[in-house]
């Protein structure tokens, strides 16, 4: 694994940064959702989290900042979402706390079962069929500007477009009373229209769970969830993978 500074890469190029330290032996892997919106999407939810062990964000190659880099094939989405068993094997006693779109990854790959010893699932899904209800509760939902910004993202797909069609969907994915902070945050996240495509081809419209925890080494770890709750008083997100569901008008 290389390294540089706090980050290091796995060979199949995986970043990990490591966010915060305490005391205890687990690493606690923050998978985030999306894809195409960078582990910053998280950044807030790892620091809030009290856990014993150290924290680290999980950026799958060719995913947010996670670009342009040497660790970084040419290819990078050859192998997603099984990457990320590399992750789970540079580190001990690994627990994945996977987003949305994060855990779906995570249940794609029955490899980790042998490899954690927890998990989290934070706003995530065993399968996709949770995509036809979110048609119909976005049909009922309509926001002011989101068909405008859906259609400059469809005829012309680029990281910028992303990020505004991502802004102006916004109270789909905020409380109200966090709003305004919730914007600010996706203000400046690392938006990665080369992994939306990827999704929308590879892994949406098919996702099913490979995988569910069984054995003893799956611990329930239940203060992620008090955690999620003190960041979402704050203004953070209820679910950025909504935004992927939409198709627009």
């Amino acid at each position: 694994m290389g390294a540089q500074g706090q980050d290091r890469w796995t060979r199949s190029g995986v970043r990990l940064r490591r966010v915060s330290q305490r005391e205890g032996r687990w690493n606690w892997l923050f998978v985030p959702g999306g894809p195409g919106l960078g582990s910053e999407s998280v950044l807030g939810l790892a620091r809030a989290a009290d856990v014993p062990g150290t924290v680290w964000l999980v950026d799958l190659p060719g995913d947010g900042s996670n670009r342009g880099m040497p660790e970084v094939p040419d290819h990078p989405y050859d192998r997603w979402p099984d990457v990320l068993a590399e992750a789970a094997q540079a580190l001990d006693e690994v627990v994945m706390v996977g987003h949305s779109t994060g855990g779906m990854f995570i249940l794609s790959v029955p490899e980790l079962e042998g490899q954690l010893v927890g998990m989290v699932l934070v706003s995530s899904a065993p399968h996709a069929g949770w995509c036809p209800s979110f048609a119909r509760w976005a049909e009922a939902r309509p926001i002011r500007g989101l068909d405008t910004a859906a259609g400059d993202y469809a005829r012309n797909p680029n990281d910028e477009t992303l990020r505004t069609l991502t802004l102006a969907a916004a109270p789909w994915n905020f409380t109200p009373e966090g709003l305004a902070a919730g914007r600010a945050a996706l203000e400046d996240l690392a938006y990665c229209h080369d992994a939306v495509a990827w999704a929308d081809a590879h892994f949406d419209d098919t996702y099913q769970a490979r995988w569910k925890p069984h054995n003893r080494r799956h611990r329930r770890l239940h203060s992620l969830t008090l955690c999620n709750r003190r960041v979402r008083r704050r203004g953070s997100v209820r679910s950025l993978g909504r935004i992927r569901g939409y198709r627009g008008a």
